[in-house]
Formats: structure tokens, sequence, C-alpha cells
């Protein structure tokens, strides 16, 4: 069976990985030696995915306020499944409940409520 949390627990985990690795330049991703082969596109887009999605969820954590944890865990959820599924998936009338009962979810297991609280807070606060 396939775990459903699974893909965003993934997501966190490059959230947090891209969070803590330096940027490098885009020269860089794309030089190449005559040696070996250039370095395709692929890891540049998926930083520049995570990055769009990091900005995503910048601005809606700041419009919906952290404070309320479980209201900012929904938000996140939200956005998470618009950028991977779009954004017309957040209009049907049966998410909200599916939102819902994923962030409750989220929340009920201690440690990750804790890490998403620190992602929450720095999402939230004026430091990139």
């Amino acid at each position: 069976m396939l775990d459903p949390l699974r893909s965003l627990a993934e997501l966190v985990r490059t959230l947090s990985r891209s969070r803590a690795e330096p940027r490098t330049g885009e020269t860089q991703n794309r030089s190449a030696t005559a040696d070996r082969p250039p370095v395709t596109d692929a890891p540049a887009t998926s930083i520049t995915r995570a990055e769009v999605l990091r900005e995503r969820l910048r601005q809606r954590l700041r419009a919906v306020g952290v404070k309320d944890r479980k209201r900012a865990r929904e938000a996140f959820v939200e956005t998470v499944l618009a950028a991977e599924l779009g954004d017309a998936v957040t209009l049907d009338s049966g998410m909200s409940e599916i939102i819902s009962k994923v962030a409750d979810q989220l929340g009920s297991d201690a440690g990750t409520n804790r890490d998403l609280g620190v992602l929450f807070d720095e999402l939230a606060g004026d430091g990139r």
C-alpha cells in the first residue's frame, strides 16, 4: 500500500535540506569539462521548485500566522498539495476534510510537529 504521507515527508526533508545547503550559482551547475559530460538541469530544476514552494509557504504562513499551529499545518498541507497537484485541487469541496485530517496526523507526531513548528517560525519570520 502506498503511504500518502511519504511524499509529504520527503518534501519536508527537501525543504530542510535546501535550507541547510549553501546556494550555488547556476553557472556552476551548467559547467562542463572535456573529461565529463555536461551536468543536466535536473538538480537545478529541483532546487528551483523547492525555492518556489518555500516562497509560497512563506507568503501563506505570513498571511495565516503561526500562533495557531493547527491552522498553520493546514495552510502548509494545502500549499504543498496545490504545488504538487495543481491549484485547482484546493477548489474541491472534499479537500478541506482531507487537508484537516493530514494536518491533524502531522500534529499528532511530536517530532514532526516540532520540526514543522521550527520550519513555520523560520518561514513566517523576516529571515531567508
